[in-house]
């Protein structure tokens, strides 16, 4: 059954939905001091379980799950403060990093994390990003982080993924550590 609904009513159940915490809102990374109201925001639901219970067809997708739940991770480790404020990053050179952990206040961030559910590498020892043995979906993910690390004046950029290789990768901007999502869970 399909209940009509409108754009305001949709925005008034979505802060009412983070208002009793089952759902956050994740804007893009900004300076701003005022919300942008053109930009997009994403929105992780609090309880996974719940999250498939009610959106059945979200089940299929397994890196909506894995970015999910590093969320989670993320809001309990580092609570919900202004000098550890989660968001996402995107800009004219960079479609969208993940996650971007960082002061909102002064707008300096501090760490950026990548989900992807798989690499497509078989090794982390990458020598050189145009090696046609690599896929495109890690090139891209790679390389999202990469201009994000250039952009943000950051040194270090994580990529978290359900493979089971692990390593570092030395990219112009900076290293890329490989993390499998289990490790990265009990750090």
């Amino acid at each position: 059954m399909q209940v009509p609904v409108s754009g305001p009513k949709l925005y008034d159940l979505m802060d009412d939905f983070e208002d009793a915490h089952l759902l956050f809102k994740v804007s893009d990374f900004t300076l701003s001091i005022r919300d942008n109201p053109k930009s997009s925001y994403k929105v992780y639901s609090v309880d996974p379980g719940l999250s498939l219970a009610v959106a059945p067809a979200n089940h299929l997708d397994l890196g909506q799950r894995l970015e999910t739940a590093v969320f989670i991770e993320l809001k309990r480790r580092y609570g919900d403060n202004r000098s550890n404020a989660i968001a996402s990053y995107s800009a004219k050179n960079c479609p969208e990093v993940d996650f971007v952990v960082g002061d909102e206040a002064t707008g300096e961030p501090y760490q950026l994390i990548q989900v992807a559910v798989r690499t497509g590498i078989d090794s982390t020892s990458v020598a050189d990003f145009a090696d046609p043995s690599l896929s495109d979906k890690f090139r891209s993910e790679m390389g999202n982080l990469t201009a994000a690390m250039s952009n943000t004046a950051l040194r270090h950029g994580t990529l978290i993924s359900l493979d089971e290789e692990e390593g570092s990768v030395t990219t112009p901007a900076g290293t890329i550590d490989v993390v499998p999502a289990w490790r990265w869970f009990l750090q």
